[in-house]
């Protein structure tokens, strides 16, 4: 499992920052999208 450092934007453009542990980025990416979150930026954190 890796920990991931993302930049979201929400339904009405507000920005969100965070970290989140998931298997792989596409785990991830269906993580965000089922809160409602379009990824901007994913690096992955060292």
């Amino acid at each position: 499992m890796a920990t991931f450092k993302y930049v979201t934007k929400d339904m009405a453009s507000k920005v969100q920052n965070g970290t989140k542990d998931a298997d792989d980025r596409n785990e991830l990416v269906r993580k965000l999208k089922d809160q409602g979150l379009y990824l901007v930026e994913l690096q992955s954190k060292q």
